[in-house]
C-alpha cells in the first residue's frame, strides 16, 4: 500500500474529482492487487453500481471481516447474498503448510 497515493485519491474523491481518484486507484491496484483500502475507495468512485459491487466483493475476498464493505454491499445489493467465494473464505480452513496429516 502506498499511503501518499491513497491519500491523494481520497483528496480527489473528497473534492469531487472522481476521474482523478479512479486513475490514482487503478495505478495503486495494478501495483498491488491486494490493496484492500484502494479497492474500497475505488468502490466509492466508480461510475456504475455493478462496478461498486465488484470492488466491494474484491474487498471481501481480501478481508472477509471488513464490516464497512459488507454494509456498503448490503446497501447496494440488499437481496444479493455474498458470493460463494466470500462465504468459503469466512469459513475455517486449515492453514496451508500446516501439520495436518493426509
Amino acid at each position: 500500500m502506498n499511503p501518499d497515493q491513497l491519500n491523494r485519491a481520497r483528496e480527489a474523491a473528497d473534492r469531487g474529482d472522481k476521474a482523478q481518484a479512479r486513475a490514482i486507484l487503478r495505478k495503486l491496484i495494478l501495483k498491488d492487487a491486494r490493496d484492500e483500502d484502494a479497492w474500497y475507495l475505488l468502490a466509492q468512485v466508480v461510475e456504475g453500481r455493478q462496478q461498486s459491487v465488484d470492488c466491494l466483493e474484491r474487498v471481501l475476498l481480501l478481508n472477509p471481516h471488513n464490516q464497512s464493505a459488507r454494509r456498503a454491499l448490503s446497501v447496494l445489493s440488499p437481496q444479493r447474498a455474498p458470493s460463494r467465494e466470500i462465504t468459503l473464505l469466512t469459513q475455517e480452513a486449515p492453514i496451508a503448510g500446516g501439520s495436518e496429516s493426509p
